[in-house]
């Protein structure tokens, strides 16, 4: 007996491996590719078959199986948001589940309209939240001027950082504005505003009722002018024109809130756990908040 051949009516599907041999090249259940007239089926056990619609239909109201539903993410942010990985280039691309890919828009100029003065201007990636006011990038430590939120001993501590998380969230793209005034602490951390998206993470821990200003360092940043930091305490202060070269490489003084021990004077705002003194006297303002419970006694331990 002779069988007839026929040309297949779509060229694309010819050599359309079967699913398994699909799933140990690697190709995810959720996207093997089935050959023209059959549809994707997942069944109980996680596998992937590939079957006629209408028998997918019977094994789907039987419980013996799912079709794959299509993606309703449209753009690399919502693909993102959704979890799924963002493979490393320039521009980061991701791909769903189900097979869609969507590449990151880059603006060459993202930064021009945002920055002001003549400090650095850059955007980065954030890979670590430490607290409210504290951020970490691939290549940076950044600490926000002006805004100040509560330590880890201190109430609202949980708050500012999850809030923090929220509006900049990791993986996310930030934009950095340093100050020009007090760019860069001895610690290496980037005095900066940051802006997540179209929020200025600065102002809005402030707005928002996590964070406060320490008034008496209104004149060390170039942002004390703005709106947000006049709002809350800057607006009898004004700032100071920048340290020369010479000025910004001396060591920093010591502050006189804490007498007995050597711990340079905000900003930046610094931890108990970036400095290495214990129980040790706090008086006057304690800039830092070292003396969480106001008992003269600073980072107790």
């Amino acid at each position: 007996m002779i069988l007839p051949i026929f040309a297949p009516s779509h060229p694309e599907y010819v050599g359309v491996d079967s699913p398994r041999i699909q799933i140990t090249q690697g190709v995810l259940p959720e996207e093997v590719i089935c050959r023209e007239g059959l549809v994707l089926i997942i069944k109980q056990n996680g596998s992937p078959a590939c079957v006629r619609s209408e028998t997918a239909v019977i094994l789907e109201d039987r419980g013996w199986g799912v079709i794959p539903q299509p993606s309703s993410i449209t753009n690399f942010e919502e693909c993102i948001a959704a979890g799924n990985p963002a493979m490393e280039s320039h521009p980061r691309q991701c791909r769903t589940p189900d097979g869609k890919h969507f590449v990151e828009e880059i603006n060459d100029n993202p930064v021009e309209s945002s920055c002001s003065g003549s400090a650095g201007c850059f955007t980065d990636y954030v890979t670590r939240i430490v607290d409210g006011d504290t951020i970490h990038t691939a290549t940076l430590k950044i600490r926000l001027s002006l805004t100040n939120t509560p330590e880890t001993y201190q109430d609202g501590f949980i708050e500012a950082t999850d809030f923090t998380k929220s509006l900049c969230p990791v993986g996310s793209r930030i934009i950095v504005d340093q100050d020009d005034l007090q760019r860069v602490d001895q610690y290496g951390r980037v005095l900066a505003k940051v802006f997540c998206g179209d929020k200025i993470l600065n102002s809005e821990l402030l707005y928002n009722g996590h964070a406060n200003i320490l008034k008496q360092y209104c004149s060390t940043s170039e942002f004390s002018g703005e709106s947000w930091a006049k709002r809350h305490g800057c607006s009898n202060e004004e700032p100071i024109k920048p340290k020369t070269e010479s000025t910004q490489t001396q060591q920093p003084s010591c502050d006189p809130s804490y007498p007995d021990v050597c711990i340079p004077s905000y900003p930046p705002d610094l931890d108990c756990g970036e400095i290495s003194y214990r129980n040790f006297r706090v008086v006057g303002s304690d800039p830092h908040g070292f003396d969480g419970d106001n008992d003269g006694i600073g980072c107790e331990s």
